[in-house]
């Protein structure tokens, strides 16, 4: 297995979120780099998976997923239980 360079960058990531609670009017579900430079709305795709190609976002840079009510930063989230994965492909 070839091992990354330091210049790799994120390519596709796969998702999949989900909430035990029920959803508040307003919920979006985003999906973002850690500096929240980047993010993609995919509060109505729970699994699916996005194109961060020609973003240049590191593969050492987290991504998370985050719950928010609308128009709010995404660093403040919505409260609800939640089971989420994120899978990542990159190039280098």
């Amino acid at each position: 297995m070839n091992t990354p360079t330091k210049t790799a960058t994120i390519d596709f990531v796969s998702y999949n979120w989900a909430f035990s609670n029920s959803r508040p009017a307003g919920l979006q579900v985003v999906l973002c780099d850690s500096h929240l430079t980047v993010c993609f709305n995919v509060t109505n795709a729970a699994t699916g998976y996005v194109d961060f190609r020609g973003y240049n976002i590191p593969i050492t840079r987290p991504l998370r997923l985050y719950a928010r009510i609308q128009g709010r930063v995404p660093g403040n989230s919505y409260g609800g239980s939640s089971l989420s994965n994120i899978t990542v492909s990159y190039h280098f």
